[in-house]
């Protein structure tokens, strides 16, 4: 059901997971993340950040295995 309650419940919630995922991840993690957050595939990413695809990927790794350990 939707309602102003409950949106403002689900709002401030999102927010918490929010700020909890900055807070573990490293400020490459982060950056890539955010990137993620706009649509970004990880070969964009990569060329944005001036790094290897590689390395974008293997962040992408982490930044998922971190955030379930979150979740769970």
């Amino acid at each position: 059901v939707f309602n102003p309650e409950n949106i403002l419940i689900d709002s401030e919630k999102t927010l918490d997971t929010f700020e909890k995922i900055v807070e573990i991840l490293s400020k490459m993690e982060l950056q890539v993340f955010l990137y993620m957050m706009q649509g970004m595939d990880y070969h964009t990413i990569a060329q944005k950040m001036d790094k290897s695809e590689k390395k974008i990927d293997n962040a992408i790794q982490r930044i998922r295995q971190k955030v379930r350990q979150l979740i769970v």
